[in-house]
């Protein structure tokens, strides 16, 4: 029996159409009308959000991982770390520096004053890149992605997320006014690419 032919039957407790698709053949596949390539774009708030929420006090902030190089008396001739140094030094002398500690920034830095230095400096950031692993490992331990992972399965929260993704527009006119649901219908495919922004992998 295809998808349709059980759709037909309307007992959703025969069909199989559950609160989605449930069976995927070929001739549920050749059903659908359309497909909506949807891009999910995940700023790096979300891990802060979640270590906020599980009532962790260690956050994935450059500014945080700085200074735990510092605690950890790591790298003091590396350009990166010679070059938050400085920045820091600025911000606190100055004030209204907020990204001092901004890897990427030190990257382009050190490199646009010296293009001879792009040796070393990729030396000097595999060795951070090394040392960031060993932070987030810290950051994101494995029980908190373990408890994450259940909680998540628990709520259905993957499943709320993808078939609620517009549940945060609440003004009626505002809704309406959106392209994107005039636009689907039945028998569509939903095309999920996600972005993360984040660099736990807590997502």
């Amino acid at each position: 029996m295809t998808w349709l032919d059980g759709a037909l039957i309307q007992d959703r407790l025969l069909d199989g159409s559950g609160p989605g698709f449930t069976r995927y053949t070929r001739n549920e596949f050749d059903l659908l009308r359309r497909q909506h390539n949807i891009m999910v774009l995940v700023g790096n708030g979300f891990d802060l959000q979640v270590l906020h929420d599980y009532g962790r006090k260690v956050d994935s902030r450059y500014e945080t991982f700085y200074h735990y190089l510092k605690m950890r008396g790591a790298h003091p001739d590396n350009l990166i770390v010679q070059h938050m140094d400085a920045e820091l030094r600025l911000h606190q002398e100055l004030g209204g520096h907020g990204d001092w500690s901004d890897i990427e920034a030190a990257v382009a830095e050190t490199l646009s004053r010296s293009w001879h230095s792009a040796a070393t400096l990729l030396t000097d950031l595999r060795a951070i890149q090394a040392e960031f692993a060993q932070f987030l490992q810290m950051v994101a331990p494995s029980e908190l992605l373990e408890q994450l992972g259940v909680d998540a399965a628990t709520n259905a929260w993957s499943h709320t997320s993808l078939s609620e993704f517009l549940a945060d527009v609440t003004d009626r006119d505002t809704y309406l006014a959106m392209d994107f649901p005039q636009r689907v219908s039945h028998y569509d495919l939903f095309n999920f690419q996600f972005v993360n922004f984040n660099y736990t992998t807590l997502l």
